[in-house]
């Protein structure tokens, strides 16, 4: 071959190697500044998770603190107690880390510190709060002072007296230790921190000069636009990340900080009434350290191109080296992506177990005890999604002193590796609190160490635990009671030693029981008493029914309450309210439905007992009843007991003359039971043997006056008609003597028909006319109620009517007036009047009333009978007034008969079922009259009606 072919070819082949290997030069280093870009591109994800972070931690630990102030501010007494607001301050500062807090104090009005914690901090520290008096900005968002060249934060609250100020509490906070805390263990990643607040002002900076100082003021948008637009970025509460120079905005130019390049990532986050924006910065030395290798990387390829140049003819190993490589870069790339799925499904399943357990499981940072995760059981349960729970603070979820619980329970898992709470309270999202059960261990969550835990709501199950202990305290309460009522003799020791135990168990002031006095059943007498003495004890020793609420709830037998006696106007003694009582209960003591004491409790302060206190007093007060009854029953019967041993020493001496008693008592009713039967039978033979010469005198006579009447003189007429009339009087009383008798022994025939009662009466009036004329008295009938259905015996009822007609003749004067009136009566109305009519019929009361009755009124303005002869007058043969100004007539004012009128008009109306009264004011009054008064049973219905019809 021609050699200056062969070199032509040489040439051109070693130019073609070349550029091949210039390009695949050129491709690797690309390849290297892509791997380093997402290197970048990583780490400034991860600064930004960091950012992120520590801004919650920020935000989270200034809302606890405000909150903590607030809660201590609402307590009251802080300015009147230093000793107890330093202990207060003390307690407030122990649920923070001693680093972060400063100081906490309290200010006055006038300026003046009256509290502070630690004491003689603001002075070693020469903090000057003279400069916060009346600063209204400071109780509505942070205030920043910079002391010494060390940037403080102020957050202060206000201490309120009604609506006035009348101090403030304020706690100072180091910004330089809240940055340190807050980034803890990652302070090694990061340069500096920036803090900007909504105004664009520095609150933190590397340097002190730059606190304080607006950030428009120390840059300029033309000559530095990159950090001008990143720190408006953060002034406007974006979130982002940038690199440039002149990060630090340093006093001194010439510092070599000004011409290194940073990375920072910024952040918004919202602090208590404020807006801040913070930014960390990678340490410089990490990007010098990458731009040195990418120095060295330019170094090392030209020395490759060199070499390459040189070993052109070892091209074919090279490209076999590319190949190789590629290949590797492939299968590396592949194994990425496959370790990228399995990252992904083993994160899918985490959720999956994480959101599908059984409890609340939660993920607790374990220096600051903040949640960090918890699964979608701990949202639910709390009320805040993710997102909330990631930012809130532990004073949100849990109030009070249930923070330090907790916080011990998060220190005893650091050190013990377990730990568990079963009673620890939280906060839900629409403020209601839980009980809830923790059980946490300590563990790792990928590289980092946490707390994870488990959460479960127990407050139903201690609900219900409370209660059955509350029921056990009350049931053993009530059986000490019972068996110290039940071993003790003495009523006085037992009422004070189950007064001084109700005392204790219900942690009162005092009490008292009181006893209803046996002889005077209106008043109350105190039987024992605690805490009572003095003037008090001597007003309060007896009290009557019904007065003030002891009175009140032995009169009801309810329990009477109140929860201050100062303003309540039941209270009965004015020696009370000067004692100072307040809450007051009292419980009335019973036995059998019937009050036998009051037992009653009281309080200096105001009280409300609750509903289940007073029912547990009620049982008690019913137990304690029963033991003061059954205490007055035993004292009766040892008083019984010495009675009858008393009385047994006389029973002997008596019983002889018992003996003869009872055979003078046997004789006596022998002799009565002979007089009544001779009595009964003198009625049947008096009347038998008077009306048989009534047989010969009356026709006789009707006799003689017929068949002699134009012969006989007018004298001799006279004594005719007297002898006549003599006869039918004489006719009319052996008539009614063989009635009494008949009524006596029952044996008196009743018809039964349906009897026009209104018809009745009318024709009475008009058979009385003519001596109503005759006598000028006016006679008047009522309304009858319609319909009225009444069945009897006619002619016995209207002799009935009758006789009270002319009893009412008798003895109404000329000028009177006499009244016949009707009404209708239901069982219960006549059963109500039981206690009023129960003497003139005992027995009408004895038997069932359920029917209507027909009340018939025969009323007259006439003389009136004496309410101790009311009763009486219905005996056979009683007669009212002096027997000696006795004369018999029928129409005459004053006339009397034999005193058989009124027996058989009772006798007749009981026959018919019903009964008869009268009522009369006396005749001392001489108004009014009587008013007989006639009750008859009526039918129960129709049906009866048309059965006694056909």
């Amino acid at each position: 071959m021609d050699p200056s072919r062969f070199a032509n070819r040489y040439r051109l082949a070693l130019a073609l190697t070349g550029m091949i290997l210039v390009l695949l030069i050129l491709g690797v280093f690309r390849l290297r500044q892509q791997e380093q870009t997402g290197a970048l591109d990583h780490l400034a994800e991860r600064q930004a998770r960091l950012t992120v972070q520590s801004a919650a931690h920020i935000a989270g630990y200034l809302y606890r603190l405000q909150q903590g102030l607030s809660h201590l501010a609402e307590d009251g007494g802080l300015l009147q107690d230093p000793r107890a607001t330093g202990t207060k301050l003390d307690f407030l500062a122990d649920n923070f880390p001693k680093q972060l807090l400063t100081a906490l104090y309290v200010k006055d009005r006038e300026g003046n510190i009256p509290a502070e914690f630690p004491p003689g901090k603001l002075a070693s520290f020469r903090i000057p709060v003279h400069l916060l008096p009346n600063n209204p900005a400071l109780f509505t968002a942070p205030l920043l002072l910079t002391v010494a060249g060390e940037p403080f934060l102020f957050l202060g609250q206000p201490i309120m007296e009604g609506r006035l100020r009348i101090g403030e509490l304020v706690a100072v906070v180091s910004l330089e230790e809240l940055r340190a805390y807050c980034l803890g263990s990652e302070q090694e990643r990061v340069s500096t921190c920036l803090l900007l607040d909504q105004n664009g002002v520095f609150i933190l900076h590397p340097d002190p000069a730059m606190i304080g100082r607006s950030f428009a003021d120390v840059t300029d948008a033309y000559r530095q636009p990159e950090l001008f637009r990143i720190l408006s970025a953060m002034h406007k509460g974006e979130t982002g990340t940038g690199r440039y120079r002149d990060l630090f905005l340093i006093a001194d130019p010439s510092a070599p900080e000004m011409s290194r390049e940073s990375l920072l990532t910024y952040t918004s986050m919202q602090v208590p009434g404020a807006r801040w924006s913070l930014a960390t910065a990678l340490p410089s030395s990490i990007l010098t350290a990458r731009n040195r290798s990418d120095a060295d990387m330019r170094f090392i390829f030209s020395l490759v191109l060199i070499l390459i140049s040189i070993l052109i003819f070892s091209a074919g190993r090279t490209v076999l080296r590319l190949r190789t490589l590629a290949a590797e870069r492939d299968r590396h790339q592949e194994e990425i992506g496959r370790m990228g799925q399995e990252l992904d499904l083993a994160e899918c399943r985490y959720q999956h177990l994480l959101n599908n357990a059984g409890d609340a499981i939660f993920f607790i940072e374990p220096h600051t005890g903040a949640l960090r995760e918890c699964s979608r059981q701990m949202e639910e349960l709390l009320g805040y999604s993710a997102e909330e729970i990631h930012t809130l603070s532990l004073a949100v979820l849990l109030p009070g002193w249930q923070r330090r619980r907790y916080l011990r329970l998060v220190k005893r898992v650091l050190k013990e590796g377990y730990g568990e709470e079963d009673n620890l309270l939280f906060r839900r999202k629409d403020g209601q609190l839980f009980a809830g059960a923790v059980h946490a261990r300590l563990g790792d969550l990928g590289a980092v160490q946490v707390v994870h835990g488990t959460l479960r709501d127990v407050t139903e199950r201690k609900r219900i635990e409370g209660e059955l202990r509350q029921k056990n305290r009350d049931l053993t309460l009530i059986n000490e009671i019972a068996h110290r009522a039940a071993g003790s003799r003495n009523l006085k020791d037992m009422l004070q030693a189950i007064l001084a135990q109700v005392v204790q168990a219900f942690s009162v002031d005092g009490g008292g029981i009181y006893l209803v006095e046996k002889e005077e059943k209106e008043s109350l007498k105190l039987a024992a008493h605690q805490e009572i003495d003095g003037e008090l004890l001597s007003d309060l020793y007896r009290i009557p029914f019904g007065i003030g609420m002891v009175g009140r709830a032995a009169a009801s037998g309810q329990p009477r309450t109140t929860a201050d006696l100062q303003k309540d106007r039941r209270v009965r003694s004015g020696k009370v309210v000067e004692a100072g009582w307040r809450g007051f209960q009292a419980i009335p003591m019973t036995t059998n439905d019937k009050t036998v004491g009051v037992l009653f409790l009281f309080c200096h302060d105001k009280r409300t007992f609750a509903r289940e206190e007073i029912k547990l007093l009620l049982a008690i007060g019913k137990q304690v009843g029963t033991s003061v009854e059954g205490a007055r029953l035993f004292d009766a019967l040892q008083w019984q007991h010495r009675l009858t041993e008393a009385s047994n020493r006389e029973l002997e001496f008596s019983r002889q003359q018992l003996k003869e008693n009872l055979a003078r008592v046997e004789e006596s009713n022998r002799l009565l039971e002979q007089l009544e039967r001779m009595k009964s039978n003198f009625l049947a033979l008096a009347s038998h043997e008077l009306r048989t010469p009534l047989t010969y005198i009356l026709p006789s006579t009707e006799f003689l006056s017929q068949r002699l009447k134009d012969r006989l003189e007018p004298e001799e007429k006279r004594f005719l008609e007297a002898i006549e009339l003599g006869g039918n009087r004489l006719k009319e009383v052996v008539n009614d003597l063989l009635e009494v008798a008949r009524l006596e022994s029952k044996n008196l025939y009743l018809g039964r028909e349906r009897i026009d009662l209104p018809l009745l009466v009318r024709e009475i009036s008009g058979d009385f006319l003519p001596i109503l004329t005759e006598r000028e008295l006016t006679f008047t009938i009522g309304e009858f109620p319609d319909p009225l259905l009444f069945f009897g015996d006619p002619d016995h009822l209207r002799k009935a009517v009758c006789r009270l007609v002319e009893n009412a003749v008798k003895f109404t004067p000329q000028g009177g007036g006499i009244e016949i009136r009707a009404a209708r009566r239901t069982a219960e109305e006549v059963l109500a009047m039981e206690p009023a009519l129960s003497p003139f019929s005992p027995s009408f009361f004895r038997k069932k009333i359920s029917e209507p009755f027909l009340q018939l009124t025969v009323h007259d303005t006439g003389i009136g009978i004496n309410p101790e002869e009311q009763i009486r007058i219905f005996d056979k043969f009683y007669e009212v007034g002096n027997f000696e100004s006795h004369f018999t007539s029928q129409s005459s004012f004053g006339g009397k008969g034999v005193g058989l009128g009124l027996t058989l008009v009772r006798g007749m109306v009981e026959a018919h079922g019903g009964m008869v009264w009268v009522e009369s004011q006396g005749t001392a009054a001489n108004v009014g009259g009587s008013s007989f008064h006639v009750l008859l049973p009526l039918a129960p219905g129709a049906g009866e009606e048309s059965h006694e019809t056909d």
